[in-house]
């Protein structure tokens, strides 16, 4: 998504930057925002192996 604005109706992957990425700050309650923490970095861990594949 670096060279184009994300569409997540064409790539499955652009999901994650339009919404997936965003839900932790969307979090209103402490165990929220504690749950939300942990998510995120494994969806950011599991975009940053698929990078390390696909380069």
């Amino acid at each position: 998504c670096k060279n184009r604005i994300p569409d997540d109706e064409i790539w499955a992957l652009d999901h994650f930057y339009r919404k997936l990425l965003k839900l932790e700050s969307l979090m209103n309650t402490k165990s929220g925002k504690i749950e939300a923490k942990k998510r995120t970095k494994v969806l950011k861990d599991f975009l940053n192996e698929l990078k390390k594949e696909i380069q």
